[in-house]
């Protein structure tokens, strides 16, 4: 169970391949339910909805985000429900055009408890998809702020290819 969700689907993800990424998560959410759990269960909703968010399958991204965050939620699983949260974030500003401070302060959630629990990778993810909303909400100095926080955290730990999804959005926030 713990190969299909880390690195089976996520290499597929980094490949761009987010219908096999699909594919080895359903597997993944069948084990998850036949073995009872519940932690891996919200970590495959998660992952699906990231997925799901990629291919612009945004509803189904919505439905899986609520399925894992009731599950962190149910579990006291901050991690979890911190990656739900961004995810929920996501979804919700491409399907119903939320306010930007709404969905602004759920990140800013979903980071503080990323924060806490010191998940550097998720924490990233997280400053990168703050850094696109406020671009996106003509706050450009919240953007470069929160781009150049990801930037440093991508440098640090040797992701190049982040580190390049950072700047491409920096660029487009300045």
């Amino acid at each position: 169970l713990e190969t299909l969700l880390n690195p089976g689907a996520w290499l597929y993800h980094s490949l761009g391949d987010f219908l096999q990424a699909l594919a080895v998560l359903r597997r993944a959410e069948m084990l998850a339910i036949e073995l009872n759990s519940s932690r891996h269960l919200a970590e495959a909703y998660n992952n699906m909805a990231a997925n799901l968010y990629f291919l612009g399958r945004h509803n189904e991204a919505l439905t899986c985000t609520e399925k894992a965050l009731a599950i962190g939620m149910a579990l006291q699983d901050a991690h979890n429900e911190a990656y739900a949260l961004m995810n929920q974030a996501n979804s919700l500003e491409a399907t119903c055009g939320m306010s930007y401070t709404h969905l602004y302060e759920q990140y800013q959630r979903a980071l503080h408890i990323e924060q806490a629990l010191g998940h550097r990778r998720f924490k990233i993810a997280t400053l990168v998809f703050m850094t696109i909303l406020a671009r996106r909400g003509g706050q450009a100095a919240e953007a470069i702020r929160r781009g150049q926080q990801a930037l440093e955290l991508a440098n640090e730990r040797g992701l190049r290819w982040l580190a390049g999804v950072v700047l491409a959005q920096l660029g487009a926030a300045q």
